[in-house]
Order: C-alpha cells, then sequence, then structure tokens
C-alpha cells in the first residue's frame, strides 16, 4: 500500500486527506503512517507536527501557500519511525488576504501541497468566503488573533479549527471544515491520477 504522511496533527486536516484520497483512488490501498492520530477507516492515516515557517495567521495567499509547501517538505524531510519510506506528503495552511477593493475585509481560504518521494508538487486553493466583521476585527486589531481564535470569541464555541471551522460555523454545518479541505486535496492529486500530462512544479 502507498504510505502517507499528512503534516499536521489536526483530525480535520487527517480526515480530509483520507477522504481526498480514497475517493480519488478507489481501487488503490493508501497507509497513512505515524504515532498520534487513527481513525475507524481502513487504511488509517496518521500525522506528524511540523514548522510551516509563517507567521501563526498568514495573511496573503502567497505566504499561505508558502506555509502548506514548508510544512509538505518538512514531512519529506522526517525519518520515519518505521523506516519505511513514505509515498506522498501532504501540506495544509489556512490563511486570509485583505479584500483590495476594501483592505479591512478578509477572505479565508486554505492551500494545498502534495509531494512524492521524487519530489513532485501537486497543489491547489480551497474556494474563497469572506469573514464577519467580528471576526475580522479581532484578527486586524493588536495584538491579533488566529481566525480560529477569532471564531471561538465571537461565536462562543472552543476548538473550532478542530471541529467545523469557520466555514462550518457560518454555513451551519452545510460545508465543513473537512469537506472544504478535502476538496483541495483532491485537486492537488491530479497530476497523480492523470499521469499521461505534464503539470508544472512550480509553488
Amino acid at each position: 500500500p502507498k504510505r502517507i504522511l499528512v503534516a499536521s496533527l489536526n483530525p480535520v486536516k487527517i480526515a480530509a486527506t483520507l477522504t481526498a484520497f480514497t475517493t480519488l483512488f478507489p481501487t488503490d490501498q493508501f497507509l497513512a503512517a505515524g504515532p498520534y492520530y487513527s481513525c475507524s477507516f481502513t487504511p488509517l492515516f496518521f500525522g506528524i507536527s511540523v514548522p510551516s515557517g509563517v507567521p501563526p495567521q498568514p495573511l496573503t495567499s502567497a505566504t499561505t501557500r508558502l506555509g502548506a509547501y514548508n510544512r509538505a517538505c518538512a514531512a519529506r524531510s522526517s525519518t520515519p519511525p518505521d523506516g519505511i519510506p513514505y509515498d506522498f506528503f501532504v501540506g495544509l495552511e489556512g490563511g486570509l488576504e485583505p479584500f483590495p477593493p476594501c483592505p479591512q475585509e478578509f477572505e479565508s481560504f486554505a492551500w494545498v501541497v502534495v509531494l512524492d518521494a521524487q519530489g513532485r508538487v501537486g497543489k491547489a486553493r480551497t474556494a474563497g468566503y469572506f469573514l464577519a466583521e467580528e471576526t475580522a476585527r479581532l484578527v486586524r486589531e493588536g495584538p491579533g488573533m488566529e481566525l480560529g481564535e477569532a471564531e471561538d470569541v465571537v461565536w462562543g464555541v472552543e476548538g473550532s479549527k478542530r471541529k467545523g471551522g469557520s466555514v462550518g460555523l457560518l454555513t451551519g454545518g452545510v460545508i465543513t471544515r473537512e469537506g472544504y479541505y478535502a476538496q483541495a486535496v483532491v485537486l492537488a492529486l491530479v497530476r497523480w491520477r492523470n499521469g499521461g500530462l505534464e503539470f508544472g512544479g512550480g509553488v
């Protein structure tokens, strides 16, 4: 089976990666390795904690993309605890960017970067949506909060980024954070779904 390492301990990101791989490659077997997380599905997916190399709350698309790439690279540089090499490394990074016509507004999105053992790169960005002013103000004003922290304050909840996320809160669960990320992971994997086509390797 293919071995996959997710560059995160967040169960939502790991579940999204599981959904994407098993949906896009339904006849393949995948095994994701790591000591930190498992779920009830087969195959098992796990994750590791690695640095993003960018601020805790990225505030541009380019910075967010770099964070996802750095996470995937850090995972690729890690040593498998069982000595068996991994086949894929997945970095996911959520970010915000001011809306040019009105810089007080923030668009929210995430970048996904997938690397394979040969160093080939797949990448994709989620759809974007706009934050409520109550949330944007907490991110803007110093010391600014991360999006998940700000949404927790606005909605009176705890740990939203490890559950439905901002997108889940705003849509009433119609779009969950897991589903939101899973679509972008699928899109980042299209180069491996279409082996006869050429794709660039820029990040």
